[in-house]
């Protein structure tokens, strides 16, 4: 089998994903000795190229306030709720916001909300839930990051 033919079966019987870096990989496993160089010339020759978009890769947070005194250090026994913020894909190009509180000496969630905005909002919402539930802590531990 020709390696053009090769490089072309690998491409088909993988949905038609694999891009060059795979192909490569795919070959040398094969015991083929190649470089992803050569298989990228190839593959641009016989027109074809992986047929999936690349990732969506989250924008970077940028901090611009002085570094805050860490409290949870500080007092070791008080009792702290950890807040975070993440990004979840329900499907391509679909994001939602999750906001939730953590207890880390429970090891529990104790509120989360779902949204599809990051604002002020979400996080109050999230936080009054869970101070209709539990005890209010000595300190709210975020990384305040966006």
């Amino acid at each position: 089998m020709k390696l053009k033919d090769r490089i072309r079966s690998i491409w088909q019987n993988n949905y038609k994903a694999y891009g060059y870096p795979r192909i490569t990989m795919a070959l040398q496993s094969l015991g083929i000795k190649i470089g992803a160089k050569r298989v990228f010339r190839l593959m641009r020759e016989m027109g074809i190229h992986s047929l999936m978009n690349r990732r969506f890769k989250k924008p970077g947070t940028h901090v611009d306030y002085s570094q805050r005194p860490n409290f949870v250090k500080r007092y070791p026994e008080a009792s702290v709720w950890r807040t975070d913020i993440t990004y979840l894909e329900l499907r391509p190009s679909t994001w939602v916001y999750l906001s939730s509180v953590y207890e880390p000496r429970a090891h529990r969630v104790l509120a989360f909300k779902i949204s599809r905005q990051m604002d002020a909002k979400l996080v109050v919402n999230t936080l009054n839930q869970a101070l209709e539930n539990f005890k209010k802590p000595d300190f709210i531990h975020s990384d305040m990051g966006s």
